[in-house]
């Protein structure tokens, strides 16, 4: 019996956002489609990824006054816009740049040590760095139910 493979639990319906979304739009579409992460993605590439994590930093840098005015695009330091409220921040400004993927056919224990080491609940499937799926520590739990 061959040893299960990222794409045998993957969702291939994946929820993307765009870096310019407010995270409110953002929230909506999470509550909508029932997700607590998604990638974000941008010309095709994904770019990043917005987790209700990033959504309670955010909310916690801002009640304690200490938003920041920074954030990194790529290479360059960018100067956030100037705003009031955390839900009129974009999606761009908040999300994590570290993008922790895998290919279709690697495997779910190859998955797992990802999320374990890096603390995360979902992993991005990508075949030649094309988005095709993600994998989210639910999807690893209902296999092995």
């Amino acid at each position: 019996m061959s040893m299960p493979k990222a794409r045998d639990v993957m969702r291939r319906r994946v929820v993307a956002l765009a870096p310019d979304m407010t995270l409110a739009a953002a929230a909506r579409l999470f509550v909508e489609k029932a997700v607590t992460g998604a990638p974000v993605v941008e010309d095709g590439r994904v770019i990043g990824v917005l987790s209700q994590r990033d959504f309670v930093r955010r909310a916690d840098e801002q009640s304690s006054g200490r938003v920041p005015a920074f954030y990194r695009d790529g290479e360059h330091l960018a100067i956030a816009a100037p705003t009031e409220h955390t839900h009129e921040a974009r999606v761009r400004e908040v999300m994590t740049r570290t993008v922790l993927s895998v290919a279709p056919g690697d495997s779910l224990s190859k998955v797992a040590r990802i999320m374990s080491s890096k603390r995360v609940h979902r992993v991005i499937v990508l075949d030649e760095g094309k988005l095709v799926g993600v994998v989210s520590s639910l999807d690893l739990v209902k296999r092995l139910a």
